[in-house]
């Protein structure tokens, strides 16, 4: 009775100690959730992967929102990721020491990103506008791109910056609700 005791609380030990630390040795696959705002997950959303200097293939996320990047080493990671019409994932720093976490990252659809930059300029949060517009991932000379400047535009202090982003506004212009915009932050410069 007395060895079983003691074979029983060795055994609890043992667990114990193992249970504390989820590091392992050797390869596993580092998986992944990208959602939104709402808790919804994004697919096709392209999420990248780098440690140490060396680059790992991209991988797209599926219609769950998940991704995998198959067989790495445990080890410190640099996650990041990007879809147009939603913010950039910016390189977020992973441990990934335990085969069976699932990294979870948040980013915002174009319309939850511009709410938020408008509602920072409106509590004249001018810097951490820019900041949430400077991270929406958008096509060139897209209509998406084009508002993200002309709120870009109200973010900036200075009338010099504005006038310069008015030009960059201008050349990449066509349409006549772009045009009249246009006007408005002409007006708004003098």
């Amino acid at each position: 009775m007395k060895k079983f005791m003691i074979l029983c609380i060795a055994s609890g030990l043992f667990f114990l100690a193992c249970a504390s630390k989820p590091g392992f040795d050797g390869r596993g696959d580092l998986c992944g959730l990208i959602i939104d705002e709402n808790n919804k997950p994004v697919k096709d959303f392209i999420v990248y992967c780098s440690t140490s200097g060396n680059y790992i293939q991209p991988v797209l996320t599926n219609e769950s929102g998940l991704f995998v990047f198959p067989s790495l080493h445990s080890g410190e990671y640099k996650i990041s990721g990007e879809k147009n019409n939603y913010l950039r994932i910016e390189k977020v720093v992973y441990r990934f020491n335990n085969r069976t976490n699932i990294l979870c990252l948040q980013t915002k659809s174009f319309k939850a990103a511009l709410l938020k930059a408008e509602e920072l300029l409106y509590l004249g949060q001018t810097k951490a506008a820019m900041d949430v517009l400077e991270k929406i991932s958008c096509e060139k000379k897209s209509p998406q791109q084009k508002l993200v400047m002309f709120f870009k535009f109200f973010a900036l202090e200075t009338n010099k910056e504005k006038r310069t982003l008015l030009e960059k506004i201008k050349k990449n212009t066509s349409t006549d609700l772009f045009k009249n915009l246009e006007a408005k932050l002409e007006e708004e410069i003098k």
